[in-house]
C-alpha cells in the first residue's frame, strides 16, 4: 500500500525521495516477501483453539447487498490514547470495550455470550518480511449479564487477551488449523466442498459477534505523510455479523471504521455516543445505505 501510494505521488508529480520504510516498486522482490512464513512455526504438541461455540449476534435484518453501509469515524489519536490511559488499559483494549458495551445495546438478547474476534499479528511472534496474510486470531468472550461497565471490561478484556494471544495459544491453534487441512487434502473436491460447508457452520462467524482488526500506526516518510490527511481500511463483511470493525492510525488521526451488514444503526450510534461522553472528539463520515 505505501508503495504504491508513493508511486501515485510521484505520478502527480510530487518529489518523493526513497525511504527505508517504503519498498520500491522497482527492485526485485525479495524471496522473502512472499514467502508462507507460517511453514516456518515450530509445530505445537498440543493443538486446540479452533473450534467454539455460537454466539450472540446483533439485531437488525441482514440486508441483501454487504455492506449495506460503511462508517468512519475520525479521531485524534493522542486523545483516544490518552482516554485509554486513564482505564490503565491500552487504545485496542478501551475500543473493545466501547465495542461489547454497543454490542449489548444493538441486540435483543438478555443472555448468552458475546464474543470479537481479534486478529493476531504473528510476526511479533515470528519476524518476517512476508507481504502474505501471517495472523491468526483471537476470541474475546463475555457473558452479556457481565458487559456493565468500562473498568470491569477492560480488567475483563486485558486479561483474556493477554491469555488467548499469546505465542503458546497460537501454535496451538496453527497445529489445529494444519491437522484439519492434512484431513481434507485428499478428499475428492466435489466432497471437500461439502465438508467445509459444514465445517463453516461451526467455525464461521456464529462463533463471533463481531471483529476489531487494529493496524496500529502507519509509519511514513515525512514527504508522504503531509500530503495524507488520514487512513482507513474496511473488512469484508460477515455472513451472520451485523458489524465488522478496523482501526489504523495516521498523522495523529485515528480512523475506526464499521462495515455494516444491516441498516439498523444502534451499533454506530451507540459507539460514537461512548466515544463522545468520555470526551473525544468525534468526526462521523459515510456511505449511504445501499440496504435496497
Amino acid at each position: 500500500m505505501k508503495t504504491l501510494l508513493v508511486k501515485y505521488l510521484e505520478l502527480l508529480g510530487k518529489n518523493i525521495k526513497e525511504s527505508d520504510t517504503v519498498l520500491n516498486v522497482n527492485d526485485i522482490p525479495q524471496n522473502e516477501e512472499f514467502e508462507n512464513a507460517f511453514k516456518k512455526i515450530p509445530r505445537s504438541a498440543n493443538a486446540s483453539g479452533f473450534v467454539d461455540k455460537a454466539v450472540v449476534q446483533m439485531s437488525g435484518s441482514l440486508a441483501k447487498v454487504k455492506p449495506c453501509k460503511i462508517i468512519h469515524l475520525k479521531m485524534n489519536s493522542l486523545q483516544l490514547k490518552e482516554i485509554s490511559q486513564k482505564y490503565n488499559t491500552t487504545v485496542t483494549v478501551y475500543l473493545l470495550a466501547l465495542m461489547f458495551l454497543a454490542g449489548k445495546a444493538a441486540t435483543d438478547e438478555l443472555t448468552g455470550e458475546m464474543s470479537i474476534q481479534v486478529p493476531v499479528n504473528m510476526r511479533k511472534f515470528y519476524p518476517s518480511k512476508t507481504l502474505r496474510n501471517f495472523s491468526m486470531y483471537c476470541g474475546i468472550r463475555i457473558q452479556i449479564e457481565d458487559i456493565k461497565d468500562l473498568n470491569s471490561l477492560t480488567e475483563k478484556i486485558s486479561m483474556q487477551l493477554a491469555q488467548k494471544s499469546s505465542k503458546e495459544e497460537m501454535d496451538k491453534m496453527l497445529s489445529a488449523t494444519e491437522k484439519m487441512v492434512n484431513m481434507l487434502k485428499y478428499v475428492p473436491l466435489a466432497a471437500k466442498q461439502s465438508i467445509a460447508k459444514a465445517v463453516y457452520g461451526f467455525l464461521g462467524d456464529k462463533i463471533f459477534s463481531n471483529t476489531l482488526s487494529n493496524l496500529g500506526v502507519v509509519e511514513l516518510p515525512k514527504c508522504v505523510s503531509e500530503q495524507i490527511e488520514s487512513m482507513n481500511f474496511v473488512l469484508g463483511p460477515g455472513i451472520e455479523n451485523r458489524a465488522g470493525c478496523s482501526v489504523v492510525t495516521v498523522n495523529d488521526t485515528a480512523v475506526f471504521s464499521i462495515d455494516k451488514t444491516t441498516s439498523d444503526p444502534t451499533f454506530e450510534e451507540k459507539m460514537y455516543e461512548l466515544l463522545s461522553k468520555d470526551g473525544i472528539e468525534v468526526i462521523a463520515e459515510g456511505s449511504m445505505n445501499y440496504e435496497n
